[in-house]
């Protein structure tokens, strides 16, 4: 879903579910993760001044709460209601993204959907060399720095996993959003979506067994014209993959 039908999806959900209820879901799915990733390292995690910031306290909170050695390091204070109940809730350590000191899981929260213009010089070089120090790097909805609705580049550094929240964005699988997004991880977090956008499952084609037919594994009909060579490629591939 692009930023704005994002956008439409919450705020039709926010009709008739509180929005720190949908955010505590968010966070908590994102602080199951980092906490799969981390194995017991230390984490730092980054809370920017919007909603995405708002997930990141929660994270930051679950992950606490859960016994792991958490650090939030915020670029500013919460601009948002919801952000700022949030950070009223976390009871860790925060400091200054200026004054943050590197650790090994990072947990980027600065910046998440809807972001179009590019990061500005100070926080971008901060981010980068935390990033670059950690071991390991886990994105809120997208990593900061990477055009929502075109996957442009607007200074994200690459990450080792993203959680995308309620869909998938343009930006996970298009421009530099598939090298910078790392491995994709989609969150059901009960926001019902519909769009045009559809995404397919790489296929996984086992061998085929001594009992396979054609009716177990799949027939393949290619229909070719008075130009056969492509047509003759898809039903050579078609029988390599193993088509019946």
């Amino acid at each position: 879903m692009t930023a704005d039908a994002m956008r439409a999806a919450e705020e039709a959900v926010f009709r008739t579910v509180a929005q720190l209820d949908v955010m505590e879901r968010a966070g908590t799915a994102v602080a199951m993760e980092a906490a799969r990733f981390a194995v017991g390292r230390p984490i730092l995690v980054l809370a920017g001044p919007g909603n995405n910031g708002g997930d990141a306290y929660v994270a930051a909170r679950v992950l606490k709460a859960a016994g792991h050695d958490v650090v939030v390091a915020a670029l500013s204070e919460p601009a948002t209601e919801a952000a700022q109940a949030m950070f009223a809730q976390w009871d860790g350590v925060t400091t200054s993204l200026y004054e943050a000191r590197p650790r090994p899981v990072l947990v980027d929260g600065l910046f998440g959907t809807g972001m179009s213009r590019a990061l500005e010089r100070g926080p971008r070089a901060l981010f980068a060399d935390l990033a670059k120090a950690a071991q390991f790097v886990l994105a809120i909805d997208l990593p900061s720095g990477l055009d929502t609705d075109s996957g442009a580049d607007l200074g994200a550094p690459r990450v080792d996993a993203t959680v995308a929240l309620a869909a998938l964005k343009p930006a996970h699988v298009l421009n530099a959003g598939l090298e910078k997004c790392g491995h994709v991880l989609l969150a059901d977090i009960g926001i019902p979506v519909d769009a045009a956008w559809r995404t397919v499952a790489r296929p996984r084609l086992s061998a085929p067994s001594a009992y396979d037919h054609k009716y177990s594994r799949g027939m393949v009909a290619v229909v070719e014209n008075l130009m056969p060579g492509a047509a003759r490629l898809a039903a050579g591939a078609a029988m390599a993959g193993g088509a019946g």
